[in-house]
């Protein structure tokens, strides 16, 4: 976790839509940014490895296939 830039990742939370935002600020060299939109107020996310972990219920992915490319 940190400011979104240098490898981290920017928590962010919309009280109005109740969702918290995971998310880098730099694009890869491919133009892309990485986004994670989660479900209500998480104060507690832990990065580890390959693993995220919030302070409530597992993540699901919904919606998408892990392993597509991003649509454009």
């Amino acid at each position: 976790m940190g400011d979104g830039t240098n490898g981290t990742l920017k928590r962010d939370y919309d009280s109005g839509k109740n969702q918290t935002y995971l998310h880098s600020l730099e694009a890869n060299n491919q133009g892309q940014f990485f986004q994670v939109t989660l479900a209500g107020e998480h104060k507690a996310v832990s990065i580890a490895l390959d693993e995220l972990y919030v302070d409530e219920q597992p993540i699901q992915s919904v919606g998408v296939n892990p392993t597509d490319p991003a649509p454009v």
